[in-house]
């Protein structure tokens, strides 16, 4: 990532999404929402992704957003379990 790049979002092979590690607070959630938004609506024009992120992520933050960083080890599930999880829920919604 470019020193002056605060993330990125590639769609096509394995999506992938980076973001500075040099952002926090909502400046962060920000920039991942804005990321997120182009992995989903990648024809979206900019000005609408970048209005909308700022929009979710104030109101997230007004709402008591905050992240916790939980190890892997921590955690104490294999990423195999992890994916199931996440797929059985995906299922319940």
């Amino acid at each position: 990532m470019q020193a002056d790049t605060l993330g990125w979002c590639r769609t096509h092979g394995k999506p992938k999404i980076a973001v500075a590690y040099s952002l926090n607070g909502v400046e962060e959630l920000e920039i991942l929402i804005h990321e997120m938004l182009h992995g989903c609506y990648w024809d979206m024009d900019e000005e609408a992704i970048s209005d909308t992120a700022e929009s979710i992520a104030i109101a997230l933050w007004r709402l008591g957003y905050k992240k916790e960083l939980i190890a892997k080890k921590k955690m104490n599930i294999s990423s195999s379990k992890r994916k199931k999880t996440i797929k059985s829920r995906k299922k319940n919604l």
